[in-house]
């Protein structure tokens, strides 16, 4: 079996002004969420696992210590979302075939989707690869290496989403609304914990 040659990049570089505290360091079911996020790219064999910060960097530090991921600060993390897609393409390795783009403040990650969408990638080698629920699509996104001089010129708070409507997105279908989820506010915080 050949090892696989996607990453994950978790994207962990916002400010948190709606939230007012680093998204993805809210504990979740006693840890972190970006800890639940870097546990599930590790069960799913996604590698290398990179995490891009940003306004917390030192924070996040503290949190991923001792775990085999590579921590990239991005010094442009104001500017938008763009930036830290650009900095996790400047640092993925050449051998890497793709990446899944992980979002800091979704708690609902299973391992099982991101072997999925790894799994379809390599049977398919499509550009862009997309888990739906139902007719909804949502995160993460697996891009392609060809996609990545694209992603790279994205600019302000926009991530690869930008990209979709040039590309045909290949859909692997979800059953779990969980990963539609996202934590934005203290008040989606509360509702997360409700679920606990």
């Amino acid at each position: 079996m050949e090892k696989n040659k996607v990453a994950s990049v978790i994207l962990a570089g916002g400010g948190a002004k709606r939230m007012g505290y680093p998204k993805p360091l809210l504990m979740w079911k006693g840890k972190p969420i970006l800890v639940h996020l870097i546990e599930a790219s590790r069960e799913a064999e996604l590698c290398p696992i990179l995490i891009i910060s940003g306004a917390y960097h030192q924070d996040i530090q503290q949190v991923i210590r001792g775990f085999p991921v590579e921590l990239i600060y991005n010094p442009d993390w104001e500017n938008g979302q763009s930036t830290s897609v650009a900095a996790a393409i400047a640092a993925l390795p050449a051998e890497t075939e793709a990446a899944i783009f992980l979002l800091a403040d979704q708690p609902f990650m299973p391992a099982k989707l991101l072997t999925m969408l790894s799994d379809t990638f390599k049977h398919t080698h499509a550009a862009v690869i997309a888990p739906y629920v139902g007719k909804q699509r949502g995160n993460p996104l697996l891009f392609s290496r060809e996609v990545f001089p694209e992603l790279a010129q994205l600019t302000g708070d926009q991530g690869g989403r930008a990209l979709l409507s040039k590309y045909q997105i290949t859909q692997v279908p979800w059953d779990d609304a969980g990963i539609l989820f996202d934590v934005d506010t203290p008040e989606d915080y509360q509702r997360l914990l409700a679920m606990e």
